[in-house]
């Protein structure tokens, strides 16, 4: 099992490793076998699983102390053959030949080889404008695929990317994250509305004690019409998901529309809401897709809450409250059908956790 945990999200770290409860944390700077084996299996139902250490596919980042695999997916990129990539962020990589600009972070695709070298730069950040500030956004800090879908499409989020807002005295600085949606190819399409929305879902006109620093982007995902992404800064630490629906209206209207919903304000401040995010079904309903958002600094333990999605908002659920003091609870989670009833069953992850 692998699970990953982060610190706090105001300083953006997270480390990875592969554990069971009981095994001591390794820190794998390189190696992403074993990231790319946990993301095959997290919405799969449960099978056998032999493991051939002899033989690992190793992939290594081109910078020194770029976090190269710090977050990963395995996407099928459709077409005559199909072929298997894996997409790993390093938000800690230098930029790509930006003006004024060192370190934006970065999004690798690396097909499944041999050959440790043969990664490829995402084009995310190639522009930038007065109004942004995208120095040490840690583009990266999430990678995301529609793999499930016919030509999925791809999630990369930098939740530290800044918003300037001119006036005053002195200009404002925003915090609000920023993500990126790319086809299924990996490029630009400016006829897609999944891509040319800005997912710009916290105003950051606002303050603090709304969601002026959100953080957004330092989870995410996909299903087949939705993007759903946490913002654990929204509400002075409260955190928050948002979820953005995208459709296509037929002939003879022949338009996109969207609609997006988030829990808003529940008054559970310093909590992290929206520090870990998904969105699948079989949990409350067979059917109906829920939210399920880690929430690692609720009540000093951690949480986990499931979120029913109605029109215009999520509504609050369930709520499992962890066991320890400082454990950091609801870091990562992942769904999975471990028993075969044909429900998923929720993992939790806990870095901080110990035995007494």
């Amino acid at each position: 099992m692998r699970e990953t945990g982060r610190t706090h999200a105001d300083r953006g770290l997270r480390g990875t490793q592969c554990t069971s409860r009981h095994e001591k944390r390794h820190h794998v700077p390189h190696t992403v076998l074993c990231a790319v084996l946990a993301v095959y299996q997290g919405t799969r139902p449960a099978v056998d699983l032999t493991l051939d250490e002899r033989f690992p596919v190793i992939k290594e980042g081109k910078t020194k102390g770029s976090f190269f695999g710090f977050s990963v997916a395995l996407h099928e990129q459709r077409g005559v053959p199909n072929k298997y990539l894996l997409l790993t962020g390093a938000p800690k990589e230098k930029s790509n030949n930006l003006k004024d600009v060192n370190e934006t972070g970065a999004v690798y695709s690396c097909p499944i080889t041999t050959d440790a070298t043969d990664c490829s730069r995402m084009d995310l950040v190639s522009t930038t404008d007065p109004s942004e500030r995208v120095e040490g956004m840690w583009l990266g800090v999430t990678v995301a695929s529609q793999r499930d879908q016919l030509k999925g499409r791809v999630l990369a989020c930098g939740h530290r990317y800044v918003k300037i807002i001119k006036g005053g005295a002195e200009d404002q600085l925003k915090m609000i994250g920023k993500c990126y949606v790319r086809s299924n190819d990996l490029t630009y399409n400016t006829n897609d509305e999944w891509q040319t929305n800005t997912y710009q879902v916290c105003n950051p006109n606002n303050d603090m004690e709304v969601e002026g620093l959100c953080n957004m982007g330092i989870s995410g995902g996909f299903t087949e019409n939705d993007v759903f992404i946490g913002s654990p800064g929204s509400y002075e630490w409260q955190g928050n998901v948002h979820v953005t629906t995208t459709w296509w209206i037929p002939e003879p209207d022949n338009f996109w529309d969207t609609n997006t919903k988030n829990f808003g304000n529940i008054k559970r401040r310093h909590s992290y809401i929206g520090y870990s995010v998904l969105e699948e079904k079989k949990l409350l309903s067979q059917s109906e897709y829920t939210v399920v958002t880690g929430s690692p600094r609720d009540e000093s333990k951690g949480s986990v809450m499931f979120g029913v999605m109605r029109d215009s908002d999520i509504k609050p659920g369930l709520i499992i409250l962890g066991e320890q003091v400082g454990s950091y609870f609801g870091s990562s989670i992942a769904v999975t059908d471990l028993n075969n009833d044909n429900w998923n069953d929720l993992i939790v992850g806990a870095p901080f956790y110990f035995d007494a």
